[in-house]
């Protein structure tokens, strides 16, 4: 009798369990990380809060002007970028520039600190709109909120001095440090014009194991606007042009094409190099190596953390910037370099 129970409810039990696996392959993720997983509408998204110059190009006579866009997701990268700010903000004062910083939604403490630190430069925004997961979509969508807010910025000097009228975006992490002044790089960026340091390739092995929603769904959970044919992969941290970020923030299709990423693996190193790749070349012209953009070393997976004694190395590079930086010696190795460039050249 005691047998014949137990068998009942042991089929009960397994029914449940695969419906359960069931039910969490198809709609589980999307709870499960909240809003990594953003349900953002299929239609262009992006409102801008005022006309926006889209012909900003640089001029001969005038300074190239960039925006600076640094990503935190976590305490520790927060506090790291107290020095990157920093030395954006006062790097070669009499140069327009504009840095816009988004804080975790879950460290949203820290804004009125960077607002007490910082609110002094009225090129200097902080925003926290969205909690960012890594390897998620949430990371993509930050990404392009900064873009928006940096359009929506009328002023790229400390005292409202100049209208904002930028070149390029740069997007970067907290933990990221300049190897170049501020003058610099805009130096750099109009030798490139136009440019993107939007790195990409296309292994073809790597396409199985990154969608790997289609494992599951091979018609990308009902968007046909992507196949694996169209995904391209890159370089996360990217400088983008004026007239891709028009593209991106305004294009009809770019909802649709980051939506259909909710389920990919590490989509911000995919995303912006596939909507590039719909834009076409007139509109976004893509580098090939990003070492001499960004030094990024990675070690079982995980990014290099440079220490003071790697300095030399970072130094003699002809790198924009470099990730992940370790310590504040370090970075006073760095300035002492960049000033004696300085002064070297006048």
């Amino acid at each position: 009798m005691r047998a014949a129970r137990v068998v009942p409810l042991l089929v009960l039990f397994a029914s449940a369990a695969v419906l359960t696996m069931i039910l969490w392959t198809q709609f589980g993720r999307a709870f499960a990380f909240g809003s990594a997983y953003s349900a953002e509408p299929l239609a262009t998204y992006r409102t801008l809060g005022h006309p926006v110059n889209w012909t900003c190009s640089p001029r001969d006579d005038a300074p190239m002007v960039d925006a600076f866009l640094i990503l935190t997701h976590a305490n520790h990268t927060s506090s790291a970028a107290v020095p990157l700010i920093r030395k954006l903000l006062t790097s070669d004062p009499l140069l327009d520039r504009l840095v816009v910083l988004h804080v975790d939604t879950a460290n949203a403490a820290w804004v009125p600190i960077f607002k007490s630190m910082f609110g002094n430069y009225s090129n200097f925004h902080v925003i926290s709109k969205r909690r960012g997961a890594w390897g998620q979509v949430s990371l993509v969508h930050i990404m392009v909120d900064m873009m928006e807010d940096a359009l929506n910025t009328e002023y790229c000097s400390r005292d409202n001095h100049t209208k904002c009228c930028w070149n390029y975006v740069h997007v970067l992490s907290g933990d990221t440090y300049l190897l170049q002044s501020v003058a610099e790089i805009g130096e750099r960026m109009r030798k490139v014009w136009p440019t993107n340091y939007l790195s990409f390739g296309k292994p073809e092995a790597r396409v199985a194991e990154k969608l790997e929603r289609r494992r599951v769904n091979p018609k990308w959970h009902g968007y046909t606007l992507l196949n694996t044919s169209h995904v391209l992969f890159g370089f996360q941290w990217v400088a983008l042009t004026r007239p891709y970020v028009r593209f991106l923030l305004t294009d009809p299709r770019v909802p649709e094409i980051i939506h259909a990423f909710r389920y990919v693996k590490i989509p911000d190193e995919c995303a912006l190099q596939t909507v590039c790749a719909f834009a076409g070349p007139s509109i976004c012209n893509m580098t090939g190596p990003a070492w001499d953009h960004m030094i990024t070393v990675l070690e079982r997976g995980r990014s290099h953390v440079f220490t003071a004694a790697e300095a030399p190395k970072l130094i003699k590079s002809n790198a924009l910037y470099f990730r992940k930086c370790g310590d504040n010696e370090l970075r006073l190795l760095i300035d002492e370099a960049i000033a004696n460039r300085t002064r070297a050249m006048r």
